[in-house]
């Protein structure tokens, strides 16, 4: 929670400090280095657990470790920090503090701008989908071994691999016909890889497969989050940015369980053919609904 809160708060000062142009580009580098350490970092706890034998009351002690380095970092850096905050406090009027006030502020700031809107809702349903198209791979590629590359957990580890490389890819390269084309249509591009991904599973079961469409998603969607936070970060004042990000991220959210209720509720009663279809359906459905909504943004970036 307080990891969320700090990067909601960061939001304003990355608008103070970085020009428009350059926010989409500073976005996909802070992407690509964040996911970029959550593999290796993966990597590196598995490895630091084996050297301690298992044992979880070392390894939460270098856990806590780690975190105090990062204190550390952000010490020594305080001075830069408390300039940045002086400068930024004294451009920006404060919003009104209390939180219904500010809420309403935040929702009314989304319902003038139509992109804001199909931000909002896209962001929820795509989560939705995505989130419950990974629990129901999970059960496929149990269920198939003619998935399986290596063993069950080695072939979902490569294929997270797979949308992670993807999305370190997506992110950090600023060139190419990904990076041109608008929000709304990389939304799109996303919509149709969850389809094709859905088609894979039901009727071409195969490792490779899924392996290159999930780099592809991955790559889409690195692609995608930093155009999407840019033009959030430049369509929003300042003093309003903490709430609406705040709004978005919890939109985004709501659909997670949802779509695993939902769609692992269809699969347990039924079977995960049904499920996988419900997915297929949906995502069709929502291709239809953004290509709807790209009309009335036509003029938006």
């Amino acid at each position: 929670m307080i990891s969320n809160v700090a990067g909601l708060v960061l939001q304003p000062l990355i608008k103070h400090l970085v020009v428009d142009e350059h926010l989409e580009a500073a976005n996909g580098y802070m992407m690509a280095i964040n996911n970029t350490l959550a593999m290796v970092g993966g990597v590196i706890g598995v490895s630091l657990l084996a050297l301690v034998h298992h044992n979880f009351t070392i390894f939460a002690l270098l856990n806590g470790g780690f975190f105090l380095l990062s204190w550390v970092n952000l010490f020594i850096g305080r001075r830069q920090l408390l300039v940045t905050d002086r400068q930024f406090s004294a451009l920006v009027k404060p919003a009104d503090t209390h939180l219904r006030a500010m809420m309403v502020a935040g929702f009314a700031v989304v319902k003038q701008d139509a992109m804001m809107v199909y931000i909002i809702s896209m962001a929820g349903l795509v989560n939705l989908l995505g989130n419950a198209a990974q629990g129901l791979l999970q059960l496929s590629v149990l269920a198939n071994k003619q998935m399986w590359h290596g063993g069950y957990g080695t072939t979902l580890a490569l294929i997270d691999a797979g949308i992670g490389v993807g999305i370190v890819a997506g992110s950090s390269l600023f060139n190419g016909y990904l990076h041109k084309i608008k929000l709304p249509s990389l939304v799109n591009v996303v919509l149709m890889m969850m389809v094709i991904n859905a088609l894979a599973v039901l009727f071409l079961p195969r490792f490779g497969l899924l392996i290159v469409i999930n780099f592809l998603l991955g790559f889409a969607m690195g692609k995608l989050n930093p155009k999407y936070g840019a033009l959030v970060t430049r369509i929003v004042p300042e003093e309003h940015l903490t709430t609406v990000a705040g709004l978005l991220g919890t939109f985004e959210m709501i659909g997670v369980p949802l779509g695993q209720v939902v769609f692992l509720g269809i699969a347990n009663i039924f079977s995960t053919t049904i499920a996988w279809y419900g997915i297929l359906g949906l995502g069709v459905i929502l291709i239809g609904y953004s290509v709807k909504m790209m009309r009335r943004t036509a003029t938006t970036n």
